[in-house]
């Protein structure tokens, strides 16, 4: 299992699509074009999804989110360990999701 689509705070390669109750409108773009891609995933990936919180949560700078994977945005889509990852608009992009399930 050399590519493991992970929860946040796991080893290796990981990719986790972030969100808060307040981007639903980004969600609802973006989610049905990261799932029809989800089939590019290689073998023995894993796909997570994580919600980061309320708004009050999300938007305090010192959240897990924030503090620890550096997010800026939601919906974020990231390859957990790697510096790719796609945020808001970028989640709109199918061949980008799918560069980013595909490539190393």
């Amino acid at each position: 299992m050399d590519n493991i689509i992970m929860e946040i705070l796991s080893i290796t390669k990981a990719t986790v699509k972030v969100l808060t109750t307040n981007h639903l409108i980004n969600y609802s773009l973006a989610e049905p074009i990261v799932r029809k891609e989800l089939h590019n995933m290689p073998d023995g990936s894993v796909f997570i999804y994580c919600l980061v919180g309320d708004k009050a949560y999300w938007k305090d700078p010192n959240n897990e989110f924030r503090k620890n994977l550096k997010l800026t945005g939601v919906p974020t889509l990231l390859k957990y360990g790697t510096p790719q990852k796609l945020v808001e608009e970028e989640c709109f992009k199918a061949e980008l999701v799918r560069m980013l399930f595909t490539e190393d």
